[in-house]
């Protein structure tokens, strides 16, 4: 009865009752469970077997969350990892779609040519080193 006054702890559960309820079901020879066993058996089988399933979360966290995006929102990083741990494979992910929304607001694509030409954010300061970087 001690392991069931910890379930019930647990899980929040009436103890009473549920010694009630366990004791019916260990004399009629565990053959059928009332509503209140199978409430308890569906909260034990809510505990996790082994840490499998949390070691993959963190290993997916390392992977989106790396030193260079360390800086990401704790929203932006739960989604990113909602994504990452339960989104489709991505051989199934159609991106034409989300090609075309691109596009459509007037963006450029990676291999466009006729981009702005980079400007020269060259200092005055460094202007003046110029010449002593050029002997060095």
């Amino acid at each position: 009865m001690g392991e069931l006054r910890v379930l019930c702890d647990k899980f929040m559960l009436p103890f009473s009752e549920m010694k009630i309820a366990y004791r019916r079901f260990q004399d009629n020879g565990r053959k059928s469970a009332c509503a209140t066993i199978q409430s308890l058996s569906n909260c034990i089988n809510t505990i996790p077997v082994s840490t499998a399933e949390c070691e993959r979360g963190f290993s997916g966290m390392n992977i989106v969350c790396a030193t260079l995006r360390s800086s990401l929102t704790v929203n932006r990083l739960s989604s990113l990892m909602f994504v990452s741990l339960t989104g489709p494979p991505a051989r199934l992910w159609q991106p034409l779609e989300y090609v075309k929304s691109w596009f459509s607001c007037k963006r450029r694509s990676a291999i466009c040519t006729q981009c702005p030409k980079r400007q020269d954010k060259t200092s005055e300061f460094d202007k003046c080193l110029l010449s002593v970087w050029n002997k060095l």
